[in-house]
């Protein structure tokens, strides 16, 4: 009983149980996309223009007004995954960077909302209506530029709520008698709850 009991004391100091469970759902939610890949890109016309900026376009068809990072930032995996021996489309590269992108909002989103102090089911219910919502979901398998930045709009909303629940800094706030200092506060946490 107590090899038992140290095991699982080792276990939970290095992988809390919210954390293992976490990490569990943004696994199984990473198979299910992974096994889910759009086949038909006809919806995803812009992504088709990508692909070949990406594949055949000069340096300065990735940089797209609009998306500046997106074919540049796929450009490069898709030449470093073909200097590894990859020699198929540029699509399922692009598809994969999509679904990393959003494996990593959803573990960024459980972090905000364990900031938050919401009870673990609750985290959990969150994380997965998010992950299979449907928009959510489809832009996370198809080629397309819109998943590429959540991961640091999340991580940005992450620090502000990581701002707004420390203890020290709540304080600071509400003890001040700075009126720009309040407004800053109430405008930060009305980013925050919009963001959610």
């Amino acid at each position: 009983m107590s090899g038992k009991t140290g095991a699982s004391n080792v276990a939970a100091r290095f992988l809390p149980p919210d954390n293992a469970l976490a990490t569990a759902c943004v696994l199984v939610v990473c198979m299910v996309y992974l096994s889910t890949l759009a086949v038909n890109h006809s919806e995803a016309e812009d992504a088709l223009y990508y692909a070949v900026d990406i594949t055949r376009g000069s340096p300065t068809d990735v940089f797209h007004p609009n998306h500046l990072r997106f074919a540049s930032l796929n450009r490069l995996i898709f030449t470093v995954a073909s200097m590894l021996g990859y020699g198929g489309p540029t699509m399922p590269v692009m598809q994969l960077v999509n679904t990393l992108a959003s494996m990593v909002t959803l573990s960024v989103f459980y972090r905000i909302l364990t900031l938050l102090r919401l009870p673990c089911l609750i985290k959990v219910v969150a994380l997965l209506m998010l992950a299979f919502s449907y928009g959510y979901w489809w832009y996370s398998v198809e080629g397309e530029t819109y998943i590429l930045p959540l991961p640091f709009v999340m991580l940005s909303v992450h620090r502000l709520v990581r701002i707004l629940v420390s203890s020290r800094t709540s304080s600071h706030i509400m003890a001040s008698s700075d009126v720009h200092t309040r407004e800053r506060c109430c405008c930060i946490n009305s980013m925050c709850c919009s963001a959610l």
